[in-house]
């Protein structure tokens, strides 16, 4: 075995031991095992609660279904008609709200390119998408933010929440600043800058307003392993990162 060889190995073991394996599995449905890593964390608990922001839909590239096979329920935030709809037929324990989420509450234009899972409240974006041949319709839709919907559930332990929301990630952060300093969930969410960038914002802006502002710490997927691990400054991330209260780190990483 050479060097490098021993050296990734060396790693996965370290990383791995980070986590208590459950002792009962799941089947994973999101995209890139997420699922996989979040229950790892919450195995022990029998039911638990999600929030699911741009839930889209309830099967594929669901990181939710897994937990709602297991007894879980939650809100599901998705703008898009027909995947709300689906939704509520499939998810009945859940309440699913169909309102895009922003920095303040008021009304937006949904452009709504159907089942393609790309419809958006951003003009330029859908513009872009309008070039590749997609059809699109435009409908008005609520906007409500993160801070309002958690203060609709006081009192809930919200164990996770989950945040992809095509680059509004920052504006749905910005709408729950407060809330977030008192409920402590772990968020995973999508980071993509290019996006962000579309919407006003950048990647580095909003890890940086996630580690200042909010006390969190940012974890990675490792390219090597799959597992989590810390991102420091100048590491890159990747396509989706987990934000864990910095107070609930060691509860969530290293077995009891």
């Amino acid at each position: 075995m050479d060097g490098v060889s021993g050296d990734i190995i060396s790693e996965a073991k370290s990383l791995d031991q980070q986590f208590e394996y459950p002792d009962r599995s799941i089947v994973s449905y999101a995209q890139n095992r997420e699922d996989v890593l979040l229950w790892r964390a919450f195995h022990r608990l029998e039911t638990g609660f999600y929030i699911d922001v741009g839930a889209h839909d309830p099967e594929i590239i669901s990181v939710t279904r897994a937990f709602y096979e297991r007894g879980w329920s939650g809100v599901n935030i998705e703008p898009d008609p027909f995947f709300a709809e689906k939704l509520r037929r499939m998810r009945e324990r859940d309440r699913t709200l169909q309102v895009a989420l922003g920095r303040c509450p008021g009304k937006a234009v949904l452009f709504d390119f159907g089942d393609s899972g790309l419809s958006t409240t951003k003009q330029d974006i859908a513009i872009d998408t309008l070039v590749s041949g997609r059809q699109v319709g435009q409908r008005d839709v609520e906007v409500m933010t993160l801070s309002g919907i958690l203060a609709e559930i006081a009192g809930q332990d919200v164990h996770f929440l989950k945040i992809d929301v095509e680059g509004a990630e920052a504006r749905v952060i910005a709408g729950a600043a407060t809330v977030l300093k008192s409920m402590r969930p772990i968020l995973l969410l999508e980071v993509n800058d290019k996006a962000l960038r579309a919407q006003g914002n950048c990647a580095d802006s909003l890890i940086g307003t996630l580690r200042g502002d909010l006390s969190y710490e940012i974890f990675v997927f490792s390219a090597i392993t799959g597992l989590l691990e810390r991102q420091t400054d100048g590491d890159p991330l990747s396509a989706n990162v987990v934000a864990i209260p910095g107070e609930r780190i060691s509860a969530t990483l290293t077995p009891s």
